[in-house]
């Protein structure tokens, strides 16, 4: 009886600990990051974009061939607006309407859910690229998909044994809701899981593959490209064996000869983002390289 009444207090303890633990990250987090939202019950994911602001076309006006953007905060062009972000550019460079599905915080789990489950605006008319512009945190994020836990309903792919991309459709479980679970994730995923680059290199094929099947279900004449913005170094083989499946790679720094990830380009000498006159190097030599 002694036994089990320890025992008992020492389960009570634990329970408390962990609770006083979660509280601290999430104070922590919310600090940091304080226009993230965070969703303990769960929503649809198609709901959850509802509560995100999504950008809007541009260049409709104009009667050449649509491009559609996607990936993270960097092709979104955080910390910019109107004529500044980099769809703009985009459009005003080339003269063609482009769409941009990027969310902060998001990557090819998030692109992956808009295609399948056609959630881009059903008026893009023959779209001529699909532009995927990635950084090396999409690795993370492709075993991450609470990211931020901005919404506990986030889609979730994995790769199966045999390379095939499969849709996860159940809740998650409780434990993966808490900002414990995130924060030991990462810190799992930077001392150990971030070296296991045959898991990676084998799930970036399937996932990019699905991605161009995808594209192509939709609009069969698109072109998937994938800009490699910062260093994927790591990861060479595999994009090179996508283009076979005649998918265009590009890496950011050899598209424009201009070491982008220098802190000359960034938003300031603490945050990586892109500033704009990263963008004004950038956007003309893509259009340059695709003809666009």
């Amino acid at each position: 009886m002694k036994f089990v009444k320890i025992l008992l207090i020492n389960v009570i303890l634990f329970i408390l600990l962990l609770f006083l633990l979660e509280m601290c990250l999430f104070i922590s987090f919310k600090r940091t990051h304080p226009n993230i939202k965070y969703h303990l019950k769960s929503i649809s994911y198609e709901d959850y974009l509802k509560t995100v602001v999504q950008r809007f076309p541009v260049g409709l006006n104009y009667k050449k061939r649509p491009i559609i953007l996607s990936g993270c905060s960097y092709i979104y062009g955080l910390y910019f607006e109107g004529i500044h972000t980099p769809q703009y550019k985009l459009s005003e460079l080339s003269k063609r309407p482009v769409y941009n599905y990027a969310i902060p915080g998001k990557g090819i789990q998030h692109t992956l859910y808009v295609l399948s489950h056609k959630l881009y605006d059903k008026n893009i008319n023959n779209p001529e690229y699909f532009i995927y512009f990635m950084i090396s945190d999409h690795i993370r994020r492709m075993y991450s998909p609470v990211m931020f836990n901005d919404c506990v309903a986030n889609p979730v792919f994995n790769v199966d044994k045999y390379g095939h991309v499969i849709e996860y459709k159940g809740n998650y479980p409780l434990y993966k809701k808490t900002f414990t679970y995130y924060y030991f994730f990462n810190i799992y995923y930077f001392n150990f899981f971030n070296k296991d680059y045959i898991t990676h290199r084998k799930n970036i094929v399937a996932y990019f593959r699905e991605m161009n099947r995808l594209l192509k279900n939709s609009f069969p004449d698109i072109k998937l490209v994938i800009i490699l913005y910062d260093d994927l170094s790591p990861y060479d083989i595999v994009f090179s064996s996508l283009k076979n499946d005649g998918i265009i790679v590009y890496k950011a720094n050899e598209l424009t000869d201009v070491n982008l990830i220098n802190s000359k380009y960034w938003i300031s000498k603490t945050d990586p983002h892109p500033n704009e006159a990263a963008w004004d190097v950038l956007m003309p030599k893509l259009v340059e390289k695709l003809n666009l």
